[in-house]
């Protein structure tokens, strides 16, 4: 039996079972099961008591298995934990049979009150006053779980900035950097660091300096935090509702078949909330760890954001970019930096500064040439002076363009496992988000068709955006970008098989094909955002001149390591048939010491094939995860299920 959530920090943990839970609801609701409907809802309750949403789907299916009376006194309760909607309370078929009831009325009413008045609800979350620059203390009475992007939310109240800032609380670097930063702090033209708060998640190991950065607030975690594990997880499932935070954790997951750094873990653990995360002023720097070495297994994340940094190497390489992160946020103007707070754009254009500031960016349009933007940076290719520089010199109305991507077509993306390609996922589809777009290379179609559209963010009316699609990464040959029309605002992108892993101009072998949209106001270009392809390493096709595939050899690949989230190895060659109209129908499937078996072109195992007349006899086919041992240890291999 699971155990009731005790504490908001036990969310974590309990989150994969609320998404399982909501998908047999929608399920149980599609077939008008109402029985079902309560059954789940009942036991979502019981493992998730204060949490409102499930006690009002919970009235709801108690009204609908005739229990009104009990249906009430849930609602009731629904409202007082926050569901306050009252209008879809009253709009609801679920509960129209009590409508008629006048506690129905009192409890709309009380729905209304709440929701003008949140701090009579039972469970009320209030910010924590920050006394600058002592602590931003994290628990169970300033933070709530976010049940729909699934992390935390934590509220902070922090004093305004004072009229003159005490000169204790000053940053000081050494160097040129240090003095340019000291003289703008002493004439009151840079903010410094009051009311930044600072969130280290590896207990300590791996921290800022605060000796440079005396102005910097730490969060600290409660003991029920620590408890739960909170302060050591990395920070992909926890965000401050806009406080501008920088926050490292310099720490990875070494043994084991999903070993992998707390980078790659972020990136494909939530990607929701680390859009929450960069579109809420929160910056956040994880080392590479084995996840980018040449003797491991090369560059092995699968997809590719602006939402993150990615330090170059293992533990305390994330300092020097945070420290950089916490130069230029001192070196703002006050009124500049309070604008990009109050817009959330605080992390979208120090990306933007970080990245323009390498050191063997010499010229403006340098910052268009693919080196310029590598996954992995390290900090010393940072020039200091020159990024305190670029961070001071912006004002409230020359602020860095932002823009957005969207997809608005695809072609050649088969979509059938067990079919189309062999894998547990459900397409190919890995990331949907505003800044970064990735798709897995699965089907066995050799070219994908994309269009992709440039969406400009909150744009000057006065100003005009030009747009570069620049291929960071890939073969130029298999990659052919045509613009719709002169304003490069919306282009088809075509990408031809790659066999994977590539060179790429970092001289990391990779997986990722990266095209990064870029867009100029004739002063600043925007922060980079991403459209990404990853081709499976553990696999070799073979395709004809005419781009039909021929075969695939899941065996041979096996010993080419792909991410077991992404894909699971397999032990054997699939060799493909056409019709005489050129489509696939079938394929014979070989393993080592066996005897090869037919399967047709909707999947199916032939047990039986045509023989006088007769239709062959076939058996449906599944596939599932198997473990298996490997040299690294267990593991995890697709197997046929029939």
């Amino acid at each position: 039996m699971v155990a009731p959530a005790d504490s908001v920090f036990a969310m974590p943990r309990l989150h994969a079972l609320h998404r399982q839970l909501v998908g047999q609801l929608k399920k149980a609701i599609e077939k008008n099961d109402y029985r079902a409907m309560d059954e789940i809802a009942t036991y979502a309750v019981r493992i998730f008591p204060e949490d409102a949403t499930w006690r009002y789907n919970l009235a709801c299916a108690r009204t609908r298995v005739g229990k009104p009376r009990e249906a009430l006194a849930i609602l009731a309760e629904a409202v007082r934990l926050g569901f306050t909607d009252s209008n879809a309370i009253a709009a609801d078929p679920d509960l129209a049979v009590l409508r008629r009831e006048k506690t129905f009325a009192d409890i709309l009413a009380e729905a209304h009150d709440l929701a003008l008045h949140p701090d009579k609800r039972r469970r009320v979350t209030r910010p924590f006053k920050v006394d600058v620059p002592k602590v931003a203390r994290v628990d169970s009475s300033n933070t709530t779980w976010d049940m729909e992007n699934g992390g935390f939310i934590s509220l902070f109240a922090i004093q305004l900035r004072p009229d003159e800032m005490p000169t204790n609380l000053y940053a000081r670097l050494p160097g040129k950097a240090g003095e340019k930063l000291l003289a703008w702090q002493e004439e009151g033209t840079a903010a410094g660091n009051w009311g930044d708060l600072y969130d280290n998640l590896d207990r300590g190991h791996s921290t800022i300096d605060r000796r440079m950065f005396p102005g910097l607030t730490p969060i600290r975690y409660g003991q029920e935090a620590v408890s739960n594990g909170i302060d050591n997880m990395g920070a992909t499932l926890i965000t401050f509702a806009g406080q501008t935070v920088i926050g490292n954790s310099s720490t990875a997951l070494t043994q084991g078949p999903a070993w992998r750094s707390t980078a790659r873990n972020a990136l494909g653990q939530n990607m929701r909330y680390l859009v929450q995360q960069y579109l809420n002023n929160e910056m956040y720097v994880y080392p590479q760890h084995h996840d980018y070495l040449p003797t491991i297994a090369g560059d092995v994340f699968p997809s590719r954001t602006p939402y993150i940094y990615i330090s170059h190497g293992s533990s305390w390489t994330d300092r020097p970019i945070m420290n950089a992160l916490a130069a230029a946020l001192a070196a703002l103007r006050p009124e500049t930096k309070e604008r990009l707070v109050r817009a959330h754009l605080v992390a979208p254009v120090l990306r933007y500064l970080i990245y323009s500031s390498q050191k063997d960016i010499f010229r403006r349009t340098d910052y268009l040439v693919p080196s310029s933007h590598p996954i992995v940076m390290n900090g010393d290719r940072i020039d200091l002076v020159r990024l305190v520089e670029a961070a001071h010199s912006l004002t409230t109305n020359s602020l860095p363009p932002m823009v957005a991507l969207r997809m608005i077509g695809e072609e050649g993306a088969d979509k059938t496992p067990g079919v189309d390609y062999f894998d547990l996922a459900r397409g190919e589809a890995l990331a949907e988000t505003p800044f970064a777009i990735c798709r897995v290379f699965r089907g066995m179609a050799y070219t994908r068709k994309y269009t992709l559209e440039a969406m400009p963010v909150n744009p000057r009316a006065d100003t005009k955006l030009a747009y570069h699609w620049v291929i960071i990464q890939g073969d130029n040959d298999k990659i052919r970008i045509k613009p719709h029309d002169d304003t490069r605002r919306v282009v088809d992108v075509e990408i031809d098989y790659h066999e994977a892993p590539f060179d790429t101009p970092f001289g990391m072998p990779s997986s990722r094909v990266e095209i990064a949209l870029i867009a100029d106001d004739g002063t600043h270009y925007s922060p980079a955002a991403f459209f990404s392809c990853f081709f499976l390493a553990n696999e070799n096709r073979t395709y004809s001149q005419d781009h039909q595939i021929l075969g695939v050899d899941y065996a041979s690949g096996r010993s080419r390591y792909v991410d077991p989230e992404i894909s699971l190895p397999k032990d054997w060659r699939d060799i493909y048939a056409y019709d005489k109209s050129g489509r696939v129908s079938g394929w014979t499937r070989v393993r080592d010491g066996e005897e090869p078996v037919a399967f047709n072109a909707s999947g199916e195992k032939i047990v039986k094939p045509v023989y006088g007349g007769k239709p062959a006899e076939t058996v449906h086919v599944n596939y599932g995860a198997r473990e298996i041992s490997t040299p690294d240890g267990p593991s995890l291999a697709l197997v046929e299920l029939e």
